[in-house]
C-alpha cells in the first residue's frame, strides 16, 4: 500500500504531474492516491525529493551514489556465465543468503504485487515433492505410451513425442527423481487466478532471483514440471497452505558442476524496422 507522510511532503507536485489523470490526483497541494488503479509501481516513491511517500508505512532509502551502476561489461559477464544447474553439492544454503535472493524479487520489473513466495528448505518436504512429481510423470508416461494406437494418435499433434518419451524414461528409470539431487531449497511463486497480469509477471521475479543467486555463488534451475505437480496435488497444496495458483518453481543449491566456458554462436532472430 502506497501512503503519504504529510509532515514530510513539500507539495512540490512532482508525483502529481507524473501520474496526473491516472493514479494520483491533487488536493490542497498534496497527492491523493487512487488505489483502484494503482499497481504499486512505486515510481512516485522513487522520485519524491522529500522521501514523503511510503510503501507499507516504510520510508524509502536515499540512493547514496546515483551515478554508480554496473558497467555493461559486468552485467553481460553475469548473464553470459549463467547456466541451469543440474547437480548440487550437499551443502546447506544459509538463511541470510536465501533472504537476499528472495528480496531481489521485490525489485523485478513486473505489473503485479499479488505474487507470494514460499521457501521450502526442509529436506523431507522436498522429498515429498519429488515423490509426487515422479508419480505424476509415471501416470502421464503410462497414459501416453502404454497403448501403441494411442501413442500414434498423440504423435499427430506432437512431433517431439519421442524426445518427451526419452526424457520421461530418464527421470523414471535412470535418475528416479525429478527434483535435482541435493536441492537445498525450492522457491515457489503463487498468485491469484483472478488477476490477469499475475502469471505474466512471475517470470520477471524468477529471473531476478536467478541472477541474485548467481552473484552469491548459488546455482539454480527452473522447474516447470514441479509447477504442474504442485498445481495438481491437493495433498501438497494442503501441506504448504497454498490456495492460489502455482506460477513458477525455482530450485537452488551450490553447484557441483564446473562451468568453464561461455557458449558462443547462438543468436536470436532479429528484424529491424527502421524509418527514413
Amino acid at each position: 500500500m502506497i501512503s503519504l507522510d504529510t509532515s514530510r511532503c513539500k507539495k512540490c507536485g512532482r508525483c502529481i504531474r507524473l501520474m496526473k489523470n491516472y493514479c494520483i490526483a491533487e488536493k490542497y497541494g498534496y497527492p491523493v492516491f487512487d488505489y483502484s488503479v494503482c499497481n504499486e509501481c512505486q515510481k512516485c516513491v522513487s522520485i519524491c525529493p522529500s522521501m514523503a511517500i511510503m510503501v507499507n508505512n516504510t520510508y524509502p532509502e536515499k540512493i547514496s551514489d546515483p551515478g554508480k551502476l554496473l558497467s555493461p561489461e559486468e552485467l553481460a559477464s553475469l548473464m553470459e556465465r549463467r547456466r541451469s544447474i543440474k547437480h548440487f553439492k550437499d551443502k546447506r544454503i544459509p538463511k541470510k543468503v536465501l533472504l537476499k535472493i528472495i528480496s531481489s524479487a521485490g525489485y523485478a520489473p513486473n505489473q503485479n504485487k499479488n505474487i507470494a513466495i514460499i521457501v521450502i528448505d526442509d529436506k523431507d518436504l522436498i522429498g515429498e515433492i519429488d515423490k509426487s512429481a515422479l508419480s505424476l510423470v509415471r501416470k502421464v508416461y503410462s497414459f501416453l505410451f502404454s497403448l501403441p494406437p494411442l501413442t500414434l494418435f498423440f504423435k499427430l499433434f506432437a512431433g517431439n513425442l519421442n524426445a518427451l518419451k526419452r526424457k520421461m524414461e530418464r527421470d523414471l528409470f535412470r535418475k528416479k527423481h525429478i527434483v535435482k539431487e541435493n536441492t537445498q531449497a525450492v522457491i515457489v511463486l503463487t498468485g491469484p487466478r483472478r488477476v490477469p497480469v499475475t502469471e505474466r509477471s512471475a517470470p520477471y521475479l524468477l529471473s531476478a532471483m536467478i541472477y541474485m543467486a548467481q552473484t552469491l555463488g548459488v546455482g539454480s534451475c527452473l522447474m516447470d514440471s514441479l509447477v504442474h505437480t504442485l498445481n495438481m496435488s491437493r495433498k501438497l497444496k494442503r501441506i504448504l497452505h497454498i490456495k492460489d495458483n502455482i506460477l513458477g518453481v525455482l530450485v537452488l543449491g551450490y553447484s557441483s558442476e564446473n562451468i568453464l566456458n561461455i557458449p558462443r554462436g547462438y543468436k536470436l532472430s532479429t528484424r529491424w524496422n527502421t524509418g527514413g
